[in-house]
């Protein structure tokens, strides 16, 4: 397979990168074609990611029309949501992954109306092969500003020309007819062995309200592709950071317009829970705070946005499931930081965990309360609500089963008190909860069925061997109702496809 590099209007753009020390720390720089001013936060000693001045840019292309439910892929008014299996079976082709769309309707999800998507598509660019992986990432946004939502997904372990696992991302565009076109994303660099372009995405309007961006790691960094994007997969501008990907969310946290990016650095020495970083887009730059215990702050390895308490600002969520530091409840914990219209608070915010539930729920090392996370209006009285996913909690004696809680806003924020607890058990009975499914090892709120109120979708990646994903609505009283959920399991998605972990990704 070959892929172009990208272009920026009529000019390349090569990017290259050496560190600087600062101190005792080295903070990494970049340099491109064109000189980029740098601007350095003075507390932390970062250089955040700085834009270029502008160069052969495209004209502006004007007002585009303003896509009424962000999720919808077609167009029909509904939000429609994706479930990715990149260790799926394609034609015999191990690995190769898989991408289902759930699409939304009067009734939900419930009709049963469904898409899956491989390389072997007719509309999908390439052929499926051993190990690609097609799926391991996946994103939504208007990209183009046609109105339409677009579906992004990554192969980051495509062999491309030869060079094993360079990576390919396919842009899947929207349409009334679904996705009768798709262009394959140019690499922002010549890719290299191992490098995994389309490791990890994220779509959102980052840089302005309104215009959707795309954030593409890899293993040898991270690229931050502006909006809007032409049909032959070129951004406006390219922004690239000497750091590896990682995997993260987007959410408003601030009173800007624009959505905060939020990344998932993962644990180390210094942050056992995982450091998080909340890029701002602040005069044309990307402006990191760091959360990491290292500078007596929250962590996480799982993060959502939404304003819980109503005040007008999104909230910054954060899973924390490591069990080894003596403060930190057992079993994993979630951390509220209220949102901010100034500068991000270095303290504040509080902390819930299973001991908070009322009835308080016994915890054990390994539950991994936080594990995901996910946020929307369950009971449509705007207060945004919270979906935890508790994958490795062992329910009825079934070892590492797992569970859900949702929480609901109020003018107080989340708290335990009216908390719902979920188990694979809830939905189907005695006979789907099971050993090793992980059931909320992914959780998702959002509206599928246009009533104005989100419904709950839970992934179990290890259900039945080939897992599943459950989906309830909510009841008159504003409350997730278990008793007409519908499943989908991996081996209904299509047959040329064997699912592994079906439920392991969910999107957007």
């Amino acid at each position: 397979m070959t892929v172009p590099t990208a272009r920026v209007g009529d000019v390349r753009r090569t990017f290259t990168f050496a560190p600087r020390s600062e101190g005792n720390r080295s903070v990494p720089y970049l340099t491109t074609c064109r000189r980029l001013a740098l601007m350095v936060v003075p507390v932390l000693g970062l250089a955040p990611l700085a834009a270029g001045p502008a160069q052969a840019d495209p004209p502006d292309p004007g007002p585009r029309p303003v896509v009424p439910v962000p999720d919808d892929f077609n167009g029909d008014g509904y939000g429609d949501l994706v479930v990715a299996d990149p260790g799926a079976s394609v034609d015999g082709h191990a690995g190769a992954g898989a991408v289902t769309v759930l699409y939304g309707s009067a009734t939900g999800l419930a009709d049963g109306t469904r898409r899956t998507l491989t390389q072997n598509s007719p509309e999908v660019p390439g052929s499926a092969a051993d190990g690609a992986a097609f799926g391991q990432s996946v994103a939504a946004g208007d990209l183009d500003r046609d109105g339409w939502t677009d579906l992004v997904v990554g192969a980051p372990r495509q062999a491309v020309d030869g060079v094993a696992d360079a990576g390919t991302v396919t842009i899947l565009w929207g349409g009334s007819d679904g996705f009768a076109e798709a262009t394959l994303l140019p690499p922002t660099e010549v890719p290299g062995e191992g490098c995994q372009w389309g490791l990890t995405l994220l779509a959102d309007g980052m840089s302005s309200d309104g215009v959707q961006d795309l954030s593409v790691g890899t293993a040898c960094s991270t690229h931050f592709l502006v909006g809007p994007f032409t049909r032959d997969g070129v951004p406006a501008d390219v922004l690239t950071e000497y750091r590896p990907g990682v995997p993260g969310a987007t959410g408003h946290v601030d009173n800007d317009p624009q959505a905060e990016r939020i990344l998932l650095r993962g644990p180390s020495d210094n942050s056992p829970g995982g450091s998080v970083w909340v890029d701002d887009w602040v005069d044309g730059q990307l402006v990191p705070t760091i959360y990491s215990s290292f500078f007596g702050r929250p962590e996480g390895t799982a993060a959502a946005a939404g304003d819980v308490n109503l005040d007008g600002h999104g909230d910054l969520i954060l899973g924390n499931t490591y069990d080894g530091v003596t403060n930190w409840p057992v079993g994993g914990h979630v951390t509220v930081i209220p949102g901010w219209g100034g500068v991000p608070p270095t303290s504040g915010g509080y902390r819930l965990h299973q001991g908070s539930l009322t009835p308080p729920v016994a915890a054990e090392y390994g539950d991994a309360f936080g594990a995901s996370l996910s946020t929307g209006d369950v009971n449509g009285d705007g207060y945004v609500d919270l979906a935890v996913g508790v994958p490795g909690k062992d329910v009825a004696g079934r070892q590492d089963a797992g569970a859900v809680v949702v929480l609901y806003g109020s003018d107080h924020g989340l708290a335990g008190i009216g908390a719902q607890w979920f188990d694979a058990g809830s939905f189907g009975g005695d006979d789907v909860l099971q050993a090793g499914a992980r059931f909320g090892q992914t959780v998702r709120l959002a509206d599928h069925d246009g009533d104005g109120r989100a419904e709950l979708t839970v992934g179990a990646p290890g259900e039945a061997g080939v897992g599943c994903v459950w989906n309830a609505v909510s009841d008159d009283e504003g409350r997730v109702d278990t008793a007409g959920a519908t499943r989908v399991c991996g081996g209904e998605t299509g047959p040329h496809v064997e699912s592994v972990a079906f439920g392991g990704i969910l999107s957007p």
